[in-house]
């Protein structure tokens, strides 16, 4: 068993393993693309955005969790650095509206998301497993 700092690092490497497998199977299983907007990056961003949020109730209650789940898992599966890569692309193409579109989605929908999530997850607190800690 791993101990110390070890550990964390070992948490956030095998979720980030999960998560990039997630990503991969949404990637593969689905068109880069439809009318300009890269949709399979914003379906990722968005349900990895409502699904932290909805844990993160129970995620900041457990340092473990938090980083195999949260850092790890949720944060290879969903990336800033796909989305603004993909925006610049779309604005350097000339594709404006494609990529307005795509921002305005990822931004105005992302965090109404999280709060969504966190507003049911919140519901979790006092929940039978409470006591299995």
């Amino acid at each position: 068993m791993i101990r110390g700092p070890g550990r964390a690092v070992a948490l956030v490497l095998v979720g980030s393993a999960v998560g990039t497998l997630l990503r991969i199977t949404g990637l593969v299983a689905f068109p880069p693309g439809v009318d300009g907007v890269p949709w399979i990056t914003l379906v990722e961003n968005l349900s990895g955005a409502l699904l932290l949020g909805a844990m993160a109730p129970r995620l900041l209650e457990r340092e473990e969790a938090a980083l195999l789940v949260g850092t790890g898992i949720l944060g290879s599966y969903t990336t800033f650095s796909a989305l603004a890569l993909e925006l610049a692309v779309l604005f350097m193409t000339g594709a404006w509206g494609a990529g307005m579109l795509y921002l305005g989605l990822s931004l105005f929908l992302g965090p109404p998301l999280a709060l969504a999530g966190w507003a049911v997850g919140g519901r979790w607190e006092g929940a039978p497993s409470e006591g299995a800690r």
